[in-house]
């Protein structure tokens, strides 16, 4: 249920964590290569992404007559609209949302790098229409499930995007399934849309721009559009 990178980085930390136990005299045995590893092939698992017709096709075809549809919704539309990863949507809580500066801050779980996006219309809407339906909550996440403990996972919310995915009715063959759909699908819009390679590493959470040209289906002359002028 993970991602390639997610197995990656784990599993790299834990044959680094082999290593220093060997090396500090924990263990005789040297496990550092008998540990598996997740192999990446770089460019091919962002091959395919939704576009924005697809995008709207997902969210109209939520059922928005029930509690969790309601909440899906606005989840998504977070995920669509802002790129919020599943780890910071599960971690969303109410004091992330300043609502008279029209702002979500947060601490991103995967980097422990604070983000700051604005609040955009529609997505504000869906939260307090979710906030309206839910009534009283018994902890302070925002988004929660009907049943003890309440919470919800960043898996959990992959997996909801997916469902809703499939009764779209949206071909997936092929393509990224789950939140990083999203996620690609806005960084891709916002390259038609001329906006500049950092500005979307920012808007996403990434701290290089490489991680972001990951996301994207390169074209190089709109690229080129995108470049910065550098002061000599």
């Amino acid at each position: 249920c993970y991602e390639k990178p997610t197995v990656n980085h784990t599993m790299r930390a834990v044959r680094y964590y082999l290593k220093y136990c060997y090396e500090n005299g924990f263990m005789n045995t040297e496990m550092f290569y008998q540990a598996s590893q997740s192999p990446l092939t770089t460019g091919k698992a962002f091959t395919f992404i939704n576009t924005a017709n697809e995008v709207k096709k997902l969210l109209d075809s939520i059922d928005l007559g029930n509690p969790c549809g309601i909440r899906d919704y606005a989840i998504i539309l977070l995920i669509a609209r802002l790129g919020l990863r599943s780890s910071d949507v599960a971690n969303l809580r109410f004091s992330n949302i300043d609502w008279e500066k029209e702002s979500i801050r947060l601490t991103q779980v995967k980097t422990e790098n604070p983000l700051e996006l604005p609040l955009l219309e529609d997505v504000g809407e869906a939260i307090i229409n979710y906030l309206k339906k839910q009534g009283p909550k018994p902890i302070q996440i925002m988004f929660c499930e009907q049943v003890p403990p309440y919470t919800i996972n960043p898996g959990a919310v992959g997996a909801l995007v997916r469902v809703h995915l499939q009764k779209s009715g949206i071909h997936l063959e092929g393509k990224k399934k789950g939140s990083h759909t999203l996620r690609h699908s806005l960084a891709s819009r916002l390259l038609e849309h001329e906006i500049p390679l950092p500005v979307i590493s920012e808007i996403l959470g990434h701290t290089t721009t490489e991680t972001t040209m990951t996301y994207l289906r390169i074209d190089i002359a709109e690229l080129r559009k995108c470049a910065l002028e550098v002061a000599i």
